[in-house]
């Protein structure tokens, strides 16, 4: 698909240069660098910012705009873009309209989504894989542990009790008694 470059992007929805470079700094517009620094914009991510839609003589139409925009003549008969730019939106060699547009940027969505949600499926797979095996090593360990102690003590008599020879008391050794 052709990426388009700041002027053109911007003429493409009818902002300024500024406007549109303001945007991507402030991360609400991704875009690329190309080779000699300048920014490479996808045109579905400027329809994403920027809704507008391209009349059949080439002049712009923002979606935002009010209803006292839409009388002003200067921004209405200013030329968007070259026919080859226009064509290149939807890759087809035709013009766009603004549906077909918003249909092609739903659908690249929906699959980038599908693409995460199966990456997300696979993660959680993983780490629940992880999380039994844990759990497995964990029950092997006190099993382990259990039969160590059980080892260590000795073994239970049959009733009989040790009886401890307790020290006398001082108040038994002061007495004598």
């Amino acid at each position: 698909m052709t990426m388009l470059s700041l002027r053109e992007a911007a003429q493409l929805c009818g902002r300024g240069k500024s406007t549109i470079q303001t945007a991507i700094k402030e991360g609400k517009l991704s875009a690329g660098r190309n080779e000699k620094g300048g920014y490479q914009i996808d045109p579905s991510e400027l329809l994403r910012v920027f809704p507008f839609s391209l009349s059949s003589d080439g002049t712009w139409d923002r979606a935002d705009r009010t209803r006292t925009d839409r009388n002003s003549t200067p921004d209405s008969s200013r030329p968007v873009v070259t026919e080859s730019v226009r064509n290149a939106v939807d890759g087809t060699g035709r013009g766009a309209s603004e549906v077909e547009l918003r249909v092609k940027h739903i659908e690249e969505l929906l699959e980038a989504e599908r693409a995460g949600r199966e990456d997300l499926k696979q993660a959680l797979q993983a780490r629940v894989d992880d999380l039994q095996a844990t759990v497995l090593d964990l029950r092997k360990r006190l099993d382990q542990a259990e039969e160590e102690k059980m080892r260590l003590l000795p073994p239970p008599g049959d009733g009989e009790r040790e009886t401890r020879v307790r020290p006398r008391g001082l108040w038994t050794r002061l007495t004598g008694g």
